[in-house]
């Protein structure tokens, strides 16, 4: 069997395959023949972990951000770290803050946002402080409509925040965070059950289980459609 065959085999399942198991079957290959083999096959390593996970992309659907999750591990279809940070911050509605970023793509990033943005790919406002830098499209257009789109985002947070302070039926063993979230996406899909508002958070990077945005739902009386 050729190496490239062997390969082949590694990439029989739908996995994340860890690079030093392709290295382990293929012992006897030296490493620049190796990532030319993953080449041809048109392997595509993970954003995170290092880039030390591979997948044929054409076994994958990535999602409408241009992300794939396999568990913890991320892909991006734009391959690199630094292409996907700022494909997802050109393609989000109203830009990105670091952590937003850090949690969409499991792994740090701040290194590379400074990169981006002395390199001017991105732009940013607001600074090293508790909230961070929001990060922008370098598009003039595009950035204008995101940071309008940031700051009634921001003053809806504030209002939402507000109204649960001064609520007497405020619920301590919720997370006020987890609440919010769940009202802001209310807020924008006033359609959506607890699974439609689950998935919408799961899949913008936030880590919320179906139990507990029914749970929200439960003890707010929110209807919408059933549960």
């Amino acid at each position: 069997m050729s190496n490239l065959e062997i390969l082949k085999n590694i990439f029989s399942t739908k996995k994340a395959i860890k690079y030093d198991l392709i290295k382990e079957k293929l012992c006897h290959v030296s490493e620049i023949s190796i990532r030319k083999y993953l080449k041809e096959l048109g392997a595509q390593s993970s954003i995170n972990h290092n880039s030390r996970f591979y997948i044929l992309p054409k076994q994958h659907s990535f999602d409408e951000m241009g992300l794939l999750y396999l568990k913890d591990i991320v892909f991006h279809r734009e391959n690199t770290l630094l292409n996907a940070i700022v494909a997802i911050v050109e393609a989000s509605e109203k830009g990105l803050r670091t952590a937003e970023i850090d949690e969409c793509l499991k792994t740090k990033t701040r290194f590379q946002l400074t990169q981006l943005h002395k390199k001017n790919k991105l732009s940013r406002d607001g600074n090293k402080g508790f909230n961070g830098y929001t990060y922008y499209s370098s598009d003039e257009a595009t950035q204008t409509l995101q940071k309008t789109r940031r700051q009634a985002w921001d003053q809806e947070k504030v209002q939402v925040r507000e109204e649960f302070e001064s609520s007497a039926n405020t619920h301590h063993d919720l997370a006020e965070s987890d609440i919010i979230e769940v009202m802001l996406t209310l807020i924008k899909h006033p359609g959506f059950n607890a699974k439609s508002v689950a998935l919408s958070l799961q899949r913008r990077g936030y880590s919320c289980s179906l139990e507990l945005v029914k749970n929200i739902f439960k003890r707010y009386g929110l209807g919408g459609k059933k549960s």
